[in-house]
């Protein structure tokens, strides 16, 4: 009985070393389009970029040089 749960474990562990996949190789652009979707850090730091260069844009115009034709 002893050895039957021996030989059970053993064909166990070695169908679980077996199953287990490879590491993917990733490049640097899919390393980062991965990082970007999946971390809520990013997501926020994105938008807060967004909202800033719309302020930015905002500014420029509205603080723009204002020409007048005097006849």
């Amino acid at each position: 009985m002893k050895w039957l749960f021996v030989v059970l474990f053993l064909c166990l562990t070695l169908n679980m070393s077996w199953a287990q996949e490879e590491p993917i190789s990733l490049g640097l652009n899919d390393a980062l389009r991965i990082a970007f979707e999946k971390s809520p850090d990013l997501k926020a730091a994105e938008a807060r970029l967004e909202v800033a260069l719309g302020l930015e844009k905002q500014a420029r115009s509205e603080g723009g040089i204002h020409l007048t034709a005097n006849g």
